[in-house]
């Protein structure tokens, strides 16, 4: 079975009717069947997840609550698949026949046989090979740790944390629907990279009260943030939140 946006968590709880089940769905799916109240019996449930990343809290409170097993694939349009992780596993696996390196600065480079030959960016060109894509890891033998992408990757205090992982937390809160977090580079500052961060909540926090949250979490970091209410946070045809 094929589960996008826009069907209703309970759809799958109905149709599956206990037989062994194949889904092919996307986190954004995965993760409103989390804020159903109720859990439900899915072990012999096998959940194939693309088209974006669950986080390992995530992947766990999805296997405690359904017992259903989760295998995420990572991949790119340009690079084709590159790695699978199964359940909560920290480190993904690559294909078969995928290379994985890295430059000085952490960002991955693939050679694979998926690589698409031409790419499309005002022309077409081919793809160089190996490619290098814009996700910063850290590897461990031919495994590797997803830290995120350039653009989401905020460096504070000396620590390098996924803007990605931060907006999970903060959606852990009853009060947040969802968070978004864009990065305020400015290389003429000495302090470190500001946050500006929108929240859709059931009801108003303060700064205080986000700032709490944050020290909670990560004592030993200062956060430099800017705080938004909104009404709600744009998203993709494929329900991914627009980063800009």
């Amino acid at each position: 079975m094929l589960f996008k946006e826009e069907y209703l968590p309970q759809d799958l709880l109905r149709l599956h009717e206990g037989k062994k089940t194949l889904v092919i769905t996307s986190p954004v799916y995965l993760k409103s069947l989390l804020r159903l109240r109720r859990g439900h019996d899915l072990s012999n449930v096998l959940f194939l997840s693309s088209t974006g990343l669950l986080l390992e809290d995530e992947v766990k409170q999805f296997q405690q609550r359904y017992s259903g097993r989760i295998i995420q694939l990572f991949g790119s349009t340009e690079t084709g698949g590159i790695a699978v992780k199964k359940g909560t596993q920290s480190l993904w696996e690559p294909l078969d026949g995928v290379r994985i390196s890295q430059n000085h600065e952490g960002v991955m480079i693939v050679n694979s046989p998926y690589l698409s030959t031409h790419l499309f960016e005002e022309k077409v060109f081919l793809t160089p090979r190996p490619y290098m894509t814009t996700d910063i890891i850290e590897k461990e033998g031919d495994s590797f740790r997803l830290l995120g992408r350039l653009n989401e990757i905020v460096k504070i205090s000396g620590k390098r944390i996924s803007v990605l992982e931060i907006e999970s937390f903060l959606e852990e809160h009853p009060a947040v629907k969802e968070a978004l977090i864009a990065i305020e580079r400015d290389s003429r500052r000495l302090k470190d990279e500001t946050l500006n961060i929108k929240l859709v909540s059931k009801t108003k926090l303060e700064k205080k009260d986000v700032l709490a949250l944050l020290k909670e979490r990560y004592p030993q970091i200062h956060f430099d943030f800017h705080l938004q209410m909104v009404e709600g946070i744009e998203k993709n045809s494929m329900g991914k939140k627009v980063r800009r």
